[in-house]
């Protein structure tokens, strides 16, 4: 009778490489699945993160507000409405220097805030968002910090305006996770004082300087 001979079993070393191949193609098709949706994830927890250290920090140069009054000169006509109104630039530019090192402080210290995300979170998944091991996030700043005042008039009613004067800032942050790393863009904008002028706008008005840097 014919004798068949069995087949040459694979050495351990193929099998070990057979697997570490298997392994490699199995996490390059996982991060490449995985990676969008923790980049959106990164990219807003980092965005919420800034965007409330910034808040935070005008809300600390501030204090417990800002006089409209003392930012402003007033010339009143006859009938006693204000007929012409000039910003006061030192006022204003004492202010906005307060502002700009509160926020570049809280900038910088974001080096050492530690932020996490749920892996599932991580994987886009609604159901699953606040479960599974966490990531982190390094937050660090990458840009230079933009704080600029402005002002702006807002129709209030009958015969009435609202005049505001805000800040805007604007800095770029880079998050970093496990083989990742982007760059987002925060504004924001804050209000920090506010009147309700009664009449028509003063035809005499010299705009705000736009302070910033």
């Amino acid at each position: 009778m014919p004798r068949y001979r069995r087949g040459r079993r694979p050495s351990p070393l193929a099998l070990l490489i057979f697997f570490l191949v298997t392994l490699l193609l199995a996490f390059v098709n996982l991060e490449a699945a995985v990676r969008p949706s923790l980049a959106a994830a990164a990219a807003a927890k980092a965005n919420t993160v800034s965007g409330q250290a910034i808040q935070e920090a005008v809300a600390a140069a501030i204090g417990q507000g800002i006089s409209y009054q003392s930012l402003f000169h007033f010339e009143y006509d006859q009938q006693g409405k204000v007929s012409t109104m000039q910003p006061d630039t030192t006022e204003i530019n004492l202010i906005y220097a307060r502002i700009y090192q509160s926020v570049l402080n809280r900038v910088e210290n974001l080096d050492t805030v530690d932020v996490r995300i749920p892996l599932g979170m991580a994987l886009g998944s609604d159901l699953l968002a606040t479960l599974g091991p966490t990531i982190r996030v390094h937050l660090r700043p990458v840009g230079q910090v933009h704080v600029t005042i402005r002002d702006k008039f807002e129709e209030a009613g009958i015969n009435q305006t609202r005049h505001v004067i805000y800040v805007q800032t604007q800095v770029e942050i880079q998050y970093i996770v496990p083989f990742l790393r982007g760059v987002v863009t925060v504004e924001s904008e804050n209000p920090i004082a506010d009147a309700v002028i009664v009449g028509p706008v003063p035809s005499t008005y010299v705009n705000l300087p736009l302070v910033g840097r």
